[in-house]
C-alpha cells in the first residue's frame, strides 16, 4: 500500500466530529476497530474476504449504536465503556459510501459471530498480517492504515479519502 498522503483542514476536523453529512450521500455504515491487549485487529469473515465488524445504519439509529450493534452480531462480543471516532471516510466502491470508523476502547464476552448467515468466522489478526493481504477487502486495510498512521499519532478523528493512496485530511 502506499504511503498516506495528509492535508490539514479546520472545517474538515469539524465535519469528523458529527454526523450531519450523513444524509448527504447514497450509503452510510460503520467500522469498528477492535483490539486485543497484544494489539492484534478482530476481522471477520464474509464467505468472500476479512473485514472490519461493521455495516450500514439503520433508519432512526445512531452511528454509535449502529456501531455497538454490528460489533455484538458480528463478533458475539459487548463493547463496554466508550467508542472513539477515529475517522469519517468516504469510498467509492461501486457507489459513493460514507463510513465511520470507531475504536472500541474496550470489550467482553467470547468471539461467537451471532449472525452466522453473514458472518462465518471472526479471529484476530496481527498487524503485519494485514497489510496487502488479499483476503482482506482493500478499504478495510486502508481504514486499519488511516488508524495506524493518523489517529495513533494525532488522537483526533479525521476525515479520509479511501483512494489510492489514500488521503487524510484534519
Amino acid at each position: 500500500m502506499s504511503d498516506l498522503k495528509y492535508t490539514t483542514s479546520s472545517t474538515l476536523l469539524k465535519r469528523a466530529n458529527t454526523v450531519a453529512e450523513l444524509g448527504d450521500l447514497p450509503s452510510n455504515g460503520v467500522n469498528v476497530i477492535v483490539q486485543n491487549k497484544l494489539g492484534h485487529y478482530l476481522l471477520v469473515h464474509d464467505g468472500k474476504k476479512w473485514s472490519l465488524p461493521g455495516g450500514g445504519i439503520k433508519q432512526g439509529e445512531t452511528s454509535n449504536r449502529a456501531a455497538l450493534r454490528e460489533t455484538l452480531e458480528e463478533t458475539g462480543l459487548m463493547v463496554i465503556g466508550k467508542l472513539i471516532l477515529v475517522a469519517d471516510v468516504q469510498l467509492v466502491i461501486k457507489w459513493k459510501h460514507k463510513v465511520l470508523l470507531f475504536k472500541a476502547i474496550d470489550w467482553n464476552g467470547i468471539i461467537n459471530p451471532l449472525m452466522k448467515d453473514e458472518i462465518r468466522e471472526a479471529r484476530f489478526f496481527k498487524p503485519e498480517q494485514i497489510k496487502d493481504n488479499p483476503d482482506i477487502y482493500r478499504a478495510q486495510r486502508v481504514f486499519i492504515q488511516i488508524f495506524e498512521t493518523a489517529y495513533l499519532k494525532l488522537p483526533l478523528p479525521v476525515y479520509a479519502l479511501a483512494s489510492d493512496p489514500p488521503v487524510i485530511e484534519w
